[in-house]
This record gives C-alpha cells, sequence and structure tokens, in this order.
C-alpha cells in the first residue's frame, strides 16, 4: 500500500536541455534565418544579370582562342627581348637580329649538350640550366664549378653529362667570373631563348623556353619517388 505523491513544479526549475518547446522554438528561428525568402525585387535583379550577362558574352566576350592568346604571349615576349637586346647594345629593331645578338653575347656551356639532351626541339626543357627558376640558377651554377650538365633523358630519367671541349670557354676561370657568367649571363641567355633561335624567331617563334610551372613539372619528375609513379604501365 504505497502513497504516491503529486506535486505542481514551477516551470524554471525544468532542466532547459530537455525542454522540448525550447529546443523546437529555437530550430524553427534557425530554420527561419537560414532560408531563403526572395520577393519580387531579387527575382527581378537575378533575372536581369542574367540577361546582362549573356549579353556581354555575346557581344562583347566573344569565343575563347588558344591561337589568340598565343599570338598575345608571343608580342609580349617579343618585345620584351627587342627592350632588352636594345638596351645591351643592338642597333636593330629586327626580331632575328635582336636575338642573334643576344646568343652571341650570352652563351651558356650546356648549349654544348643539345645532343645529350635529345636535340634542338626539347632540350630547353630537358636541360634544366634552361629553366627560368631558382633550380634553373642553381644548375647554371653547378655546371660553372662542375664542367658538367644537368638534365633528363629523353625517357625522362635524370642524367649528368660532361660539358664539351668547345663549350668550356664559357665556364669562369675564377670563382667570381663563374658566378657572373653563372647568373648574369644565364639569365640574358635565357632572354635571348624566349622567342626562339635567330633562325626561327621570326619564322615560327622557335621553341621558347618553359615557363615556371612547366619546369617544375619537369623537375620533379627527375626525382625517382615521381619518376617510379605509373598508371596502368605508363611512368610519370
Amino acid at each position: 500500500m504505497n502513497e504516491l505523491e503529486i506535486k505542481l513544479m514551477p516551470s524554471n526549475l525544468i532542466n532547459d536541455e530537455f525542454n522540448l518547446d525550447k529546443i523546437i522554438y529555437d530550430l524553427d528561428i534557425e530554420i527561419e534565418r537560414k532560408s531563403f525568402n526572395p520577393d519580387t525585387l531579387d527575382y527581378f535583379v537575378s533575372i536581369a544579370s542574367g540577361v546582362l550577362c549573356a549579353l556581354l558574352d555575346i557581344l562583347w566576350v566573344g569565343d575563347f582562342d588558344l591561337e589568340k592568346c598565343y599570338d598575345m604571349s608571343s608580342e609580349k615576349a617579343e618585345n620584351f627581348v627587342k627592350q632588352i637586346a636594345k638596351k645591351m647594345g643592338c642597333k636593330s629593331d629586327e626580331m632575328d637580329s635582336c636575338v642573334k645578338f643576344l646568343e652571341e653575347k650570352f652563351r651558356i656551356p650546356s648549349d654544348g649538350n643539345t645532343p645529350d639532351f635529345g636535340g634542338g626541339l626539347q632540350h630547353h626543357l630537358r636541360d634544366f640550366a634552361h629553366h627560368p627558376t631558382i633550380v634553373g640558377l642553381f644548375f647554371s651554377l653547378l655546371t660553372q664549378f662542375t664542367m658538367k650538365s644537368y638534365g633528363t633523358k629523353t625517357d625522362g630519367t635524370f642524367t649528368i653529362v660532361d660539358v664539351p671541349e668547345k663549350s668550356k670557354i664559357f665556364i669562369g676561370d675564377s670563382i667570381p667570373t663563374k658566378l657572373i657568367y653563372g647568373t648574369l649571363t644565364w639569365f640574358f641567355h635565357l632572354v635571348s631563348d624566349m622567342a626562339g633561335s635567330s633562325g626561327s624567331a621570326s619564322k615560327s617563334g622557335g621553341t621558347g623556353i618553359p615557363g615556371p610551372i612547366l619546369s617544375l613539372a619537369k623537375e620533379l619528375s627527375a626525382i625517382p619517388i615521381f619518376h617510379n609513379i605509373s598508371v596502368d604501365d605508363i611512368e610519370l
């Protein structure tokens, strides 16, 4: 015969953690806050933005054209080469003459290793001293002190080759000259290569030099950990 006692408790004594009414109210407020409730003006602005963008794309932007991009970049590269050649003393305004002037004035030893890196078409990519990056500068200086060129074979593996005798005249005979040849001469040589060789600059635009991103990708691909990566038996 247990006694049952019933009491009325004030609401403020109920634990808020289990107050379902409060939880539901808070959730409703949060949902309403995060919900999108557009009015007529919102719809009008949205439609007007779409129409305006379509008109801009049709009447002004036009189609994306890689050929136009190439022409624009080639023009900027050629103007840069001409400006540098002029400052170095070139008297001609012709592209071939400007490139030839820089080629003859600023030579680097690794150009003599062109056959070792697969020939003229790709040796600017495979020869690390032709990369306009910190890595390219490092290998340019390393060539000055070791008389060796560094790059990759045609299969992408890293290789070290001796600088040929005919190209050793472009290696400094003292530490100061090695530093000058490995930095300043290297920089101006890359400028001359930007627009291709003197025989191809005005005709086909030449092969140019790889940009920083492509250079970095090539340098990383020669590292064994990257070179050994393969997908369906195709190496990176």
